[in-house]
């Protein structure tokens, strides 16, 4: 299977923590790894740039800056639940139960329905820019569409591929050691690099 994972770094300074460890990710099984410099805007309308990816790879797994692979054992393609199209986590933090999901990694596989929700997104632009009502722009259209695109969109639980941190209201986290992928979501964002780099150390190789 052809793998891609693909990450928008954007001008990030916490992709020195992450970029590096996930490169060894992509390089111990086989997959490439496509970073670009997008600003936040663009990397939000990179619909085409999926497309295109799929038009070469069987999945591509889209992943932030701040998503740091934690288990290195792990092939994204074999996680357990993982649908026959998109699949996506909930955001699972219960300060921020009205934001079901968090997009901050989602599998994509080159099928006809991908493909299908890719356009949709990308075609919908004029209303997720609009954060009155999509507070999270592409994350929240796509969690108020999800009934719409059943056929092709999988929902798995917090920790299976994208496990949250976050500071805001106490802080907490969905993740534990074992887990796939460290996202924390920090404020201010500078404290990042440094959760990340420590997070370094709890790698499973």
């Amino acid at each position: 299977m052809r793998v891609c994972v693909f990450t928008n770094v954007g001008d990030t300074p916490w992709s020195f923590a992450t970029v590096p460890s996930n490169a060894e990710y992509c390089l111990r099984h086989g997959y490439s790894l496509d970073v670009r410099r997008m600003t936040y805007d663009e990397a939000l309308a990179s619909q085409d740039v999926i497309l295109d990816l799929l038009a070469t790879f069987d999945l591509v797994w889209a992943i932030d800056a701040d998503c740091l692979v934690t288990n290195h054992r792990q092939r994204i393609e074999e996680v357990p639940g993982l649908g026959d199209d998109c699949t996506v986590c909930e955001e699972g933090m219960p300060w921020l139960s009205w934001n079901r999901l968090n997009c901050g990694s989602v599998v994509w596989r080159s099928t006809a329905g991908s493909r299908r929700l890719l356009r949709a997104m990308r075609d919908a632009r004029g209303d997720w820019l609009d954060r009155a009502r999509y507070p999270y722009w592409t994350q929240s259209w796509l969690a108020e569409q999800a009934e719409r695109f059943a056929d092709c969109l999988t929902i798995l639980p917090p920790r299976a591929f994208n496990s949250v941190a976050w500071t805001q209201d106490g802080g907490g986290t969905t993740w534990q050691r074992g887990d796939l992928v460290f996202h924390p979501c920090c404020y201010p964002p500078e404290a990042r690099f440094g959760v990340l780099a420590h997070k370094l150390q709890e790698i499973i190789r």
